[in-house]
């Protein structure tokens, strides 16, 4: 039985031909035109004889195609193109009749440039990866529907800025070419993955940071220098909070100050003179950024400027008069004459009069304050702990006396947490509270004690790891990581993971604080300290027990060292 010719695409009868015969069999009848690898170096000339109108996928790759074939443009229905690994130079003007085309993919060929008819195209997907291509025509820009734009491995020296008109694209490859810098356009996209890796970038720009939708960014074997390497080696997350914190930097108002002492000049045009001043640390906030700022209108350009020694709390927006005041007496005084729970619209009234006394702070107190306001805080629903009306009246009237120091009161400064406002009574009122009530007494002869067991800790812990401990010792441990590192060098590698604050990230988030501290304390269990000499994590994350904080340490060196500390 003789076996029926067909037209191959050399021109003469192989099995070939016959399996290329059977597949344009199948694109007619549905829709799916598969020639792939079949080492063709034209169209099959025999596709005539079939009627392939209506197809809508065709897969030519892996083929050697030195063009794309005119027929493929003729096939106005086609949504989805694939030509990759053949030898293709060009792309047809042609192609612009490929109305319905979404897909196109002439990776792995040798292609140099791009035609302006293929930017008139509703493409979602262009992957040009693996070629020639010296640069992109601006028409690019043109592309509004395109979703994916992969030009990875070619020799682009540049990207048009008319990149950022196109406002659906989710992901841009550009890895391996020769770029220099990248346009700030990028950033007004829509990304979810960019690769620039294999460059010679040597900056990424600021508004890069705008980029929120971002979940990938490879920017590996570039020459960064901004952000440096050891910020880029962490991934995206540090990258783009480097560029936020550069960014709000950059961005400080003139008068506003910054993350260094302010020098006395400035100083100077506050009203104070003779003090370095510092913004707190922010430990336990959402934000890294410094407390303390000054508006513009406490500058010297102000109508009226107050004299050297006096300042009020306008000066001090954000709550930096509370910042002013030596910590300890904020806690006694807390004790004393406070309820948890005062009532916040008090408290916002009072914030805008009260004035701060103190020779630490040399700020006087000013006549707008309401004597009225003030009586009606000491007397609030008998929260005062027993202290009588007549000793309030008595430490209401040695206010009026000259001011006394902080530090006479030998009391140091510990955490800070944001309080209602009110007026600080000095020593003499503090004097005549003590010898006329045995609360009062005993409540101070207690904060001594423990003021005296806080600055041992602090002693033992700098005997320990030989390294400084700040003054602040409860902001210093609240993070964890001092704790975790005084586990390690007791018992080395007892801790595995120790969350620890980064250049790009200098403040750890409070659920990083939790697991430090979870850490060491399951540490101290595994270590022999028994369970009723273990403190809370409250007593570290919220500062208010480092009494027991102590206790816990203390045990903990007894316990592996075999020493009492």
């Amino acid at each position: 039985m003789a076996t029926a010719v067909v037209c191959t695409p050399l021109g003469f009868s192989s099995p070939l031909g016959r399996s290329i015969e059977r597949a344009l069999e199948d694109a007619a009848a549905s829709g799916a035109l598969c020639l792939s690898g079949r080492k063709l170096r034209e169209y099959p000339r025999c596709a005539g004889d079939f009627d392939l109108a209506d197809v809508t996928d065709a897969d030519l790759s892996k083929n050697r195609l030195g063009e794309i074939p005119i027929e493929l443009c003729q096939l106005v229905a086609l949504e989805s193109l694939q030509l990759y690994h053949n030898a293709i130079r060009s792309v047809p003007p042609s192609i612009h009749a490929l109305h319905a085309l979404f897909y196109l993919n002439i990776s792995r060929n040798q292609l140099s440039s791009l035609p302006v008819q293929l930017c008139r195209l509703p493409l979602r997907v262009l992957v040009l990866g693996n070629n020639k291509i010296g640069s992109l025509p601006p028409e690019i820009g043109d592309l509004k529907n395109l979703h994916e734009l992969d030009v990875s491995c070619n020799e682009l020296q540049e990207i048009p800025p008319q990149l950022g008109n196109l406002v659906l694209l989710r992901e841009l490859n550009v890895r391996r070419n020769r770029l220099q810098h990248l346009p700030e356009e990028i950033s007004e996209l829509p990304l979810v993955s960019l690769d620039f890796s294999c460059n010679c970038i040597i900056e990424i720009p600021i508004v890069f940071r705008n980029l929120h939708l971002l979940e990938t960014l490879a920017v590996d074997n570039n020459p960064l220098k901004f952000p440096p390497a050891q910020v880029c080696v962490k991934g995206r997350v540090h990258i783009l909070k480097y560029l936020s914190r550069n960014a709000q930097t950059s961005e400080l108002p003139r008068c506003q100050l910054s993350s260094q002492p302010v020098q006395s000049c400035e100083l100077e045009k506050m009203g104070v003179r003779g003090k370095t001043w510092r913004p707190d640390s922010g430990i336990g906030s959402e934000s890294s950024e410094k407390r303390l700022e000054v508006d513009d209108d406490i500058c010297p350009d102000s109508a009226q400027e107050p004299s050297p020694n006096e300042a009020t709390v306008e000066h001090f927006p954000n709550g930096a008069v509370e910042d002013a005041i030596p910590h300890a007496a904020l806690e006694l005084f807390d004790s004393l004459c406070f309820d948890e729970e005062f009532d916040d619209n008090m408290s916002n009234n009072a914030l805008s009069s009260v004035q701060v006394s103190t020779e630490k702070l040399p700020f006087k107190k000013d006549s707008g304050i309401s004597n009225q306001h003030e009586a009606h805080k000491e007397l609030h629903d008998g929260k005062l702990n027993g202290i009588s009306k007549e000793e309030i009246q008595m430490s209401r009237s040695s206010k009026q006396q000259p001011d006394a120091s902080a530090e006479d009161l030998h009391l140091p400064a510990f955490g800070l947490k944001p309080r209602s406002a009110f007026s600080l009574a000095s020593k003499r009122g503090l004097e005549s509270l003590k010898s006329g009530n045995f609360t009062v007494r005993r409540r101070m002869e207690q904060m001594r004690e423990e003021m005296e067991q806080i600055e041992q800790l602090r002693q033992i812990l700098y005997e320990q790891l030989c390294e400084d401990i700040p003054e602040d010792l409860g902001a210093a441990l609240l993070d964890g990581v001092i704790l975790c590192r005084l586990v390690n060098r007791l018992r080395p590698r007892t801790l595995s993971v120790i969350h620890e604050p980064s250049p790009a990230v200098p403040q750890l988030s409070m659920a990083k604080c939790r697991r430090n501290v979870d850490c060491f304390l399951e540490a101290c269990c595994k270590l022999g300290v028994p369970k009723e000499q273990l403190c809370l994590p409250h007593h570290i994350l919220e500062e208010k027990g480092m009494v027991h904080v102590g206790s816990t340490v203390r045990a903990l060196i007894e316990n592996v060292t075999g020493k009492a500390p």
